[in-house]
């Protein structure tokens, strides 16, 4: 069931949250599995920030015997929430593979493929969902394995 605080929303404080709990409303008997992920809390006010922040500089990739060692300089800005990491095999075709916490500097890819090379871009997401441009694509080779 859907469970709403009572209070007014400006006295909510979600430093204050002990746990949140999710029922099965279906009467089947049967499990369910219900997968929840990427919560985020924000302030309803509509957002007054439109500027996207600048791209992330600095990757580099370093194979490994079993992943791909990700990592970038930070961009300076305060509302920077996360960081999300797209991947090609071509170096022209992206996919997005993950998201990293915008106080993170480094992702690993696991890619259980020896010696293959693969490309790699990140961008950074604010507060407000802008996005910036992607990084420019860093290539790595995965280190044969012995």
């Amino acid at each position: 069931g859907v469970q709403t605080c009572a209070l007014p929303i400006s006295k909510f404080d979600p430093r204050q949250i002990a746990g949140i709990t999710f029922t099965q409303g279906l009467d089947d008997g049967r499990p369910h599995t219900l997968i929840l992920d990427d919560f985020q809390f924000v302030d309803s006010a509509p957002p007054t920030d439109a500027q996207a922040p600048r791209a992330p500089l600095g990757l580099a990739v370093r194979g490994a015997d079993r992943h791909f060692d990700l990592e970038w300089d930070p961009v300076a800005a305060p509302d920077v929430l996360e960081y999300r990491i797209q991947r090609s095999w071509d170096g022209r075709a992206f996919v997005p593979i993950g998201t990293q916490r915008g106080d993170r500097r480094r992702y690993v890819d696991f890619v259980g493929v020896s010696g293959r090379k693969a490309f790699y871009r990140v961008s950074a997401v604010d507060l407000h969902g802008n996005e910036s441009t992607a990084s420019a694509a860093v290539a790595g080779t995965k280190l044969t394995s012995a």
